[in-house]
């Protein structure tokens, strides 16, 4: 028989408090439970993060559809967990077939995850009506995207949080996955090229972004849809074009990644393009404009993405 003091249990329901901490389960209206990588929970927790709560997915679809009012708080969520997955899938693929150059780690696998959650963090209000429609009418001539505030709102976040899990490297990874740029360029690019289809795919626009967005979006509109992206994860494998190893799916996924495509017309046709949704966004935008100079801190300012940094992580 064991005997404890106090201090000594006191001491070891800290530890099994702490080691519960590490780790967080959410439960997701889509993709079911979602176990939370303790660096994920700590950006979770930032300002930054948790301001996406108040910045509605379908800007002002909600006014079609009243479940539109999701946010992408949620989204980013659910696409950490996508990319998380569909990395896990082809790190085992690779894996097997025990191909050393191609092998992905598990930093790699945490780097996805971290830039899955952190895609979205530069949205303004509104989301895509912000930057599509008031900023360039606030700022004709100017190019902006809400991935170069992303960025920035990563660099500021790794500046501020205690984290042992990845380092200047892979941060650097990171925000290249997000937005590739020449500033953030990795060797990567060139050596694992598949990486980067997985979050934001340039090549053929399938990836983990959209299946989260296809997949909420419809949920919340009540409008239903054939493709699964778990059966596209599953499959998904890597084939070599050109010199290089691209994400790719047999002949068999045709159908289910011809549904994924109809979903996203669909989509633009019955909700985002919907002309009371874009009736009402474009009155939003035109009050944003009445309201620019008197909203802005201070009045009168004028550069954006520091408004973007400096104020709307509040």
């Amino acid at each position: 028989m064991h005997l404890f003091t106090k201090s000594s249990v006191f001491r070891l329901s800290k530890k099994r408090l702490r080691n519960r901490m590490e780790t967080k389960i959410i439960n997701d209206p889509i993709w079911g439970p979602i176990e939370l990588h303790p660096l994920c929970i700590r950006i979770i927790d930032t300002p930054q993060f948790q301001r996406l709560r108040s910045i509605k997915q379908l800007g002002g679809c909600s006014f079609v559809y009243p479940g539109a009012c999701h946010t992408r708080f949620e989204h980013s969520i659910g696409t950490s967990y996508l990319a998380k997955r569909l990395g896990q899938e082809l790190q085992k693929k690779i894996a097997a077939e025990q191909s050393k150059e191609l092998e992905i780690t598990d930093e790699e696998i945490l780097c996805l995850e971290v830039a899955g959650l952190c895609h979205d963090l530069g949205h303004g209000p509104f989301s895509h009506l912000f930057d599509l429609q008031f900023f360039k009418k606030a700022k004709p001539g100017e190019t902006w995207e809400h991935e170069d505030a992303s960025i920035k709102m990563i660099q500021g976040i790794f500046e501020i949080i205690q984290q042992d899990y990845v380092n200047d490297e892979e941060i650097k990874f990171i925000k290249d996955l997000v937005k590739q740029t020449d500033e953030t360029c990795t060797e990567k690019r060139e050596t694992k090229p598949f990486l980067y289809e997985i979050i934001a795919n340039d090549l053929n626009k399938i990836d983990v972004d959209k299946w989260d967005y296809f997949s909420r979006d419809c949920h919340m509109l009540g409008l239903h849809h054939n493709f699964q992206c778990e059966r596209s994860i599953k499959v998904a494998r890597l084939v070599k074009h050109n010199g290089k190893y691209h994400i790719s799916f047999p002949k068999s996924e045709y159908f289910n990644l011809f549904d994924m495509f109809y979903t996203r017309f669909t989509l633009h046709r019955r909700a985002y393009q919907h002309s009371v949704t874009k009736a009402v966004e474009m009155m939003i935008a035109d009050a944003f404009l009445n309201a620019d100079e008197s909203l802005m801190f201070p009045p009168n300012q004028t550069d954006y993405m520091s408004i973007l940094w400096k104020h709307m992580i509040i």
